[in-house]
């Protein structure tokens, strides 16, 4: 564990943090932490603080600009880095969990989903939404760097329309406009980039057809036929490291 991720609203005027069930549960029985250990915090705007454990149930929360005090010790990356906006056509189920946890681990700056026309599942509301929020919140706990925003819409045109710098479409077969990644990306300059993913079955033409209008470049990934779960993630991948370096 890098980071406790508390709620900020939940931190008391005199410092004080009562545990929720979950966390309680995580750091006394999972980590088996004692009382008196002092690790890092921090809430959803990015405030750090140094939590000293009270007892099972209470940490004190001091403000802090200090990086020391993970509990493990391992370092976390400043330098610069793609910002990345994944737009996540809705799979089946835990998919959508998964690509959540790996799209936060990844570094991702903002998630959306939205169902496609091949779509099984339509929407992603309720308990379903609840328990990706968790999933991401414990991903961050567990890979430390900031929050992603994440977001769940009905309607595919509304997610198209949150994009930023150079915007990819991941298709599954040759179009006119299809570029390699590399290339495209080496012409933009920027750090922005959008990628959109489809579900299970892919993109329908029609999709692909009002992607490119609103700027999209369609991309085909040389390599072997991804699972919807795997090409996100290998997307990223692929643009962190052409980016990045």
């Amino acid at each position: 564990m890098r980071i406790l991720l508390v709620k900020g609203c939940n931190i008391r005027s005199d410092g004080l943090y009562m545990l929720t069930k979950r966390e309680r549960q995580y750091l006394t029985k999972v980590l088996r932490l004692e009382t008196g250990t002092v690790l890092k915090c921090k809430d959803e705007k990015e405030n750090l603080y140094d939590g000293t454990l009270i007892d099972e149930d209470t940490l004190r929360l001091e403000r802090s600009e200090s990086s020391e005090n993970f509990l493990d010790g391992m370092p976390a990356y400043d330098g610069p880095a793609a910002r990345i906006t994944l737009i996540q056509m809705i799979c089946k189920g835990k998919k959508n969990e998964k690509i959540a946890r790996e799209a936060q681990e990844a570094g991702v700056k903002k998630l959306i989903f939205a169902p496609g026309a091949f779509s099984e599942q339509k929407s992603l509301v309720g308990h379903d939404f609840e328990r990706v929020e968790k999933i991401v919140r414990e991903a961050v706990q567990q890979s430390g760097g900031r929050l992603m925003e994440l977001e769940s819409l009905d309607d595919i045109d509304e997610a198209m329309g949150k994009t930023e710098g150079t915007k990819i479409i991941l298709h599954q077969g040759i179009r006119e406009k299809t570029r390699a990644i590399m290339e495209l990306l080496g012409e933009n300059s920027g750090m922005d980039v959008t990628i959109m993913v489809g579900p299970e079955g892919g993109f329908s033409d029609e999709e692909c057809f009002k992607a490119e209008t609103l700027g999209f470049t369609p991309v085909l990934l040389h390599t072997n036929i991804l699972r919807a779960e795997t090409a996100a993630i290998y997307a990223i991948a692929a643009v962190q490291t052409i980016l990045n370096n």
